[in-house]
């Protein structure tokens, strides 16, 4: 079970990150340069 949610909270990172990314890719202007 541990697993499983340690697993879903991976993937909901990487997803958030790639949705940053993709935002940022667009708007660069409007947000935060990443480091």
């Amino acid at each position: 079970m541990q697993e499983k949610k340690a697993k879903e909270d991976q993937g909901v990172r990487d997803a958030s990150q790639i949705e940053g990314l993709r935002l940022f890719s667009m708007y660069p202007e409007k947000l935060p340069r990443p480091r």
